[in-house]
């Protein structure tokens, strides 16, 4: 799970939230450029910086809404609220169609498989700043054997189970959250509880994984269809069994879901009427 929410935010010491409110009182008076929405986001292929800058305005409204950020911004936050974007609408568009395109993801995924690939055959060299860069997601291992071996403090974000890190979250539940490493020791950080709003979405979807998971591990359908429904995507159980049936039809004849087909797509006589 993905969904990181800034619930303090501090200047010279100070609650810096009420100038954060200042601003977006502002900004919520100007109409929102529909135009631009969706279209900067990293994962196509666009800088971080860029994305940042760019209109999130599903996450303001749960900024509003709840007094908490979620950092991640629209690009993946939209993924964990499906009851609120039904359809996927999004502020005049449709998600993964004209806003944070499917296909510009994988386009921009097959580039730097190309540009992986060449480098890999010396087709292209190795660019000299590639083991350099710092901005975004990259490999953090050599790092944290260092802080280890070499009793070098230093934080990382990590994902470890919760043993009380956030203390109103389930425990053992899985959480990235700020962590300490050091001395051979891996320490994370506690936090306290998050706000009672936030925490309330974490633990539905820490609960609609979990149900996921059991299902699998039990290949016990109804559980998966207990997921669907208790995630939001789906309106009804009927149309989570609906759902099933289509993926059943579209993946026909793939061998890697031989093992699956008898227990998950199986629609029972009485679910699909």
């Amino acid at each position: 799970m993905d969904l990181t929410w800034f619930t303090e935010f501090r200047w010279r010491g100070q609650d810096a939230w009420p100038l954060v409110r200042h601003e977006i009182e502002g900004r919520s008076q100007e109409a929102v450029e529909a135009s631009s929405l969706g279209q900067a986001f990293a994962e196509a292929g666009s800088q971080w910086a860029e994305a940042c800058r760019a209109d999130n305005p599903f996450s303001w409204e749960l900024f509003q809404t709840f007094g908490a950020f979620p950092a991640v911004l629209d690009r993946h936050v939209t993924e964990f609220f499906p009851a609120m974007l039904r359809e996927n609408a999004y502020y005049g568009k449709t998600l993964g169609v004209d806003a944070f395109s499917l296909e510009a993801v994988t386009a921009h995924g097959d580039e730097i498989f190309a540009r992986m690939l060449a480098r890999a055959r010396g087709d292209e060299p190795i660019p000299e700043g590639l083991f350099r860069r710092q901005e975004g997601e990259h490999e953090q291992l050599l790092d944290i054997l260092r802080a280890l071996g070499d009793d070098r403090p230093f934080l990382f974000s990590m994902n470890l189970p919760n043993k009380g890190q956030v203390s109103n979250l389930p425990a053992d539940a899985i959480l990235e959250s700020p962590t300490l490493v050091t001395a051979g020791t891996i320490r994370p950080l506690t936090l306290g509880p998050v706000p009672t709003g936030p925490a309330a979405i974490l633990k539905r979807v820490i609960a609609v994984q979990e149900l996921t998971v059991e299902a699998a591990l039990t290949q016990d359908r109804e559980l998966l269809v207990q997921a669907l429904v208790a995630d939001g995507a789906v309106r009804s159980p009927s149309e989570a069994n609906r759902l099933l049936a289509e993926m059943a039809r579209e993946t026909s004849g793939r061998p890697w879901l031989s093992r699956t087909k008898s227990w998950m797509f199986d629609v029972p006589q009485s679910a699909a009427a």
